[in-house]
C-alpha cells in the first residue's frame, strides 16, 4: 500500500521544528540528519511476492526481522474506511462505500485518494498537526488569557496550504519571513504575523469615554484617553536607530539636514528674548544615537540649532561667569567682542556661524538670570513635585524634564524636545532581550510625569496652544527576539498627539491583526511632519530654505496634512 503524501509532509515538519529547537546531538555529523543522501541497498526478504514497490521491501524486511508478517490484504469496505479516516478524520458515507465497492476499475483506489486529498476535510485533518506544533490557540493562555480575535486567519491559512498542496519550502518561508519574500501576499503576511504567538505581557483596558485601549503600565496617562489622538499606522523607512532617528527628526535618513525644531524656529522665530527658541532635554542615561545631530541646524544658520538644557545645576554648561567677574565687567567684555565680531561679520557676510555665536553670547548673558530662574524647580510647591514624581527614584529624572518642559512652555520657548531613555539597549526603549523588564522600567519612569504635564497644560489652558507629540523612531516587532525580546519594527507602529488643535479621544489607522504592517490609513513621517507644521501655523509646502541651488523642505516632495486628526 502506498504511503499517503501527508505522512511525508508531517514527518518533515516534525523533524525540521525539532532540529531547529534542539542542540546538535552528540556525535554531530554522525546523526542521520547530517549524513549525505545515498541510495541504500535493497534488503533481502523471504516473501518476495508481497512487495508492490521498493518501499514495501523495506517495510517487509523490518517485519520479517521481528518475526512478523503483513496483515492480509483488506477488503474494499475496510480499505475505504481506513484511508478515509486516515486522510480526513471522518468515516466514509454509505454512498461513498457503495460506489467504491462497486467500482472494479483498476485505478479506483487512485481516484479515491485523489478525491480525498481534494476534500476540504483533508486540510482540516492534517493541518491540526502543524497547528499543534505552532501552539495555535484562540486565546493567549497564561494569567491573562487574552482573546485573539483574528487568530483564525492563521488557522485557515494552514488549512488552505494543505488543501492547495503548497510546496513545503514555500509554506515554511512564508511563516518565517513572509514579509520579505518577493511580492508578499496577504496570506504570507498572515503566516508571518502569527509568529507573535505567545502570552501577552500586558492587559489593555478601554479608557475614557472614547474607549481607547491603553496598557495597564500607563494608569496615569489613561486618565487622558479622551485628550489623545492615537495613530496606530505609523510607517518609517529604516529599522536601524541612526537612520530612523534622522528621519524622525529631519525627514531624511541621511545626516546633514535641519531637524524639525530648526524648521519651526526658522519659520516662527522666538517668543522669548531671554531663552532659546529650541530646547532639548536629555535623559540622564545619555544622549540618543546620533547625539547632537538629532537637533542639528543642518545647512541652516547655526542660530536655529537646539540648545541642550540640564535639569539640575547649571541649565547650560559654563553659563555662570567665572568667580570674581561682576556683571558690569562681563558686559564690557561682551561689548568689546561685539565690536570685533561686527567688524569681522561685515567683511564676511556669509559666515552664519559667527552671527549665531554673537547671538549666543548675548542670549547667554540674558540667560544667566532667566535660565537659572526657569530651571529652579525648588520654587514649585510640594504637591507639584509629588505629582511629577521628583522625590521618587524611578520618576525623578523624567519628572524633572516634564516639569521643566512645562516651565519652558510658560516662558515662551517655541520648541521643546524631551528624550526618554539613553543611547540603546536596556538604558533605552530598546527591548531586544526582555521586553517586559525593559518596558516595566521605562513605563514606570514616564507614566506619572507625562500625565502630570498634560494635567497642568490642560488646567492652565496651554494645551489648547501646545501640541504634545509622543513616540519613537520606530516600534517593536510583534514577533519574539531571543525568546523574551522584540526587534526594531518600522512597518507599523504607534504614536500619539494631544492638544494644539488635535482631536482627542480618537484612533487613526490600524495595523494588520498581528501588529506587523500598517494596513489602514497609513501615516508616513512626511505626513506626520506636515500635520505638525500645519498645527503650528506653517504650510509644509511653502516653508522652504534655499541650499545648493534648490529649495528644501522638511517634507521634501511628499507629505499631506492629516485633516481627519484636526479638531
Amino acid at each position: 500500500m502506498l504511503i499517503p503524501r501527508p505522512h511525508l509532509l508531517i514527518f518533515a515538519s516534525l523533524w525540521l521544528l525539532g532540529w531547529a529547537q534542539a542542540a546538535e546531538p552528540a556525535g554531530g555529523a554522525a546523526h542521520w540528519a547530517f549524513e549525505p543522501l545515498n541510495s541504500p541497498s535493497r534488503p533481502a526478504i523471504t516473501n518476495v511476492s508481497w512487495p508492490r514497490n521498493e518501499i514495501d521491501r523495506f517495510i517487509l524486511a523490518r517485519l520479517e526481522a521481528s518475526g512478523l508478517c503483513p496483515s492480509p490484504e483488506a477488503d474494499r469496505v475496510t480499505l475505504i474506511r481506513r484511508v478515509t479516516l486516515d486522510l480526513t478524520g471522518l468515516p466514509p458515507s454509505p454512498e461513498a462505500v457503495d460506489e467504491f465497492v462497486q467500482n472494479d476499475s483498476p485505478d479506483a483506489y487512485e481516484h479515491l485518494i485523489d478525491r480525498l486529498l481534494a476534500s476540504p476535510a483533508y486540510g482540516e485533518r492534517w493541518g491540526r498537526h502543524w497547528l499543534d506544533l505552532a501552539r495555535y490557540a484562540d486565546s493567549s493562555g497564561y494569567h491573562n488569557d487574552l482573546d485573539r480575535p483574528y487568530a483564525w486567519k492563521y488557522r485557515d491559512y494552514v488549512i488552505r496550504s494543505f488543501n492547495e498542496d503548497k510546496p513545503y519550502a514555500q509554506f515554511v518561508a512564508e511563516q518565517l519571513a513572509g514579509d520579505e519574500i518577493d511580492e508578499p501576499s496577504e496570506a504570507s503576511l498572515i503566516a508571518t504575523g502569527f509568529g507573535r504567538n505567545g502570552p501577552s505581557n500586558y492587559r489593555f483596558n478601554r479608557c475614557g469615554q472614547s474607549g481607547i485601549e491603553i496598557a495597564e503600565t500607563f494608569p496615569n496617562l489613561a486618565r487622558h484617553a479622551d485628550d489623545l489622538c492615537v495613530i496606530r499606522s505609523m510607517q518609517a523607512d529604516s529599522n536601524n536607530h541612526g537612520p530612523a532617528l534622522f528621519q524622525m527628526n529631519t525627514g531624511f535618513i541621511q545626516a546633514g539636514r535641519p531637524c524639525m525644531g530648526s524648521w519651526v524656529t526658522y519659520g516662527l522665530g522666538s517668543e522669548s528674548e531671554d531663552l532659546p527658541a529650541f530646547v532639548v532635554l536629555l535623559d540622564h542615561q545619555g544622549a540618543p544615537v546620533n547625539g547632537a545631530m538629532n537637533w542639528s541646524n543642518g545647512f541652516m544658520p547655526a542660530a536655529f540649532q537646539g540648545v541642550p538644557f540640564r535639569t539640575s545645576g547649571e541649565p547650560v554648561a559654563y553659563l555662570s561667569p567665572p568667580p570674581g567677574v561682576s556683571p558690569s565687567r562681563q558686559r564690557a567684555r561682551l561689548d568689546l567682542l561685539q565690536k570685533w565680531n561686527a567688524d569681522f561679520a561685515a567683511a564676511n557676510p556669509a559666515e552664519s556661524a559667527l552671527a549665531a555665536r554673537v547671538n549666543a553670547y548675548e542670549l547667554a548673558f540674558r540667560m544667566q538670570m532667566s535660565a537659572t530662574e526657569c530651571t529652579d524647580l525648588s520654587r514649585e510647591p510640594e504637591i507639584t513635585r509629588r505629582r511629577y514624581g521628583l522625590d521618587e527614584k524611578v520618576t525623578a529624572h523624567f519628572g524633572k524634564s516634564c516639569l521643566l518642559a512645562r516651565r519652558l512652555v510658560e516662558r515662551g520657548v517655541r520648541f521643546i524636545q524631551v528624550y526618554s531613555g539613553g543611547n540603546e539597549g536596556p538604558k533605552a526603549w530598546d527591548a531586544h532581550d526582555d521586553l517586559k523588564k525593559n518596558h516595566d522600567l521605562h513605563c514606570a519612569e514616564t507614566d506619572g510625569p507625562i500625565a502630570a504635564l498634560l494635567d497642568d497644560l490642560k488646567a492652565s489652558g496651554l494645551l489648547d496652544t501646545t501640541l504634545v507629540v509622543w513616540g519613537g523612531e520606530f516600534g517593536r516587532s510583534p514577533v519574539a527576539e531571543n525568546g523574551k525580546g522584540r526587534d526594531h519594527h518600522p512597518k507599523g507602529f504607534t504614536m500619539w498627539l494631544a492638544g494644539g488643535g488635535i482631536r482627542g479621544g480618537m484612533i487613526h489607522g490600524a495595523t494588520d491583526e498581528f501588529g506587523y504592517h500598517a494596513v489602514e490609513k497609513k501615516v508616513t513621517l512626511p505626513d506626520l511632519h506636515a500635520t505638525i507644521l500645519h498645527q503650528l501655523g506653517l504650510d509644509h509646502e511653502e516653508l522652504t530654505f534655499r541650499h545648493s541651488g534648490r529649495d528644501f523642505r522638511l517634507t521634501d516632495v511628499s507629505g499631506k496634512v492629516l485633516r481627519e486628526l484636526l479638531a
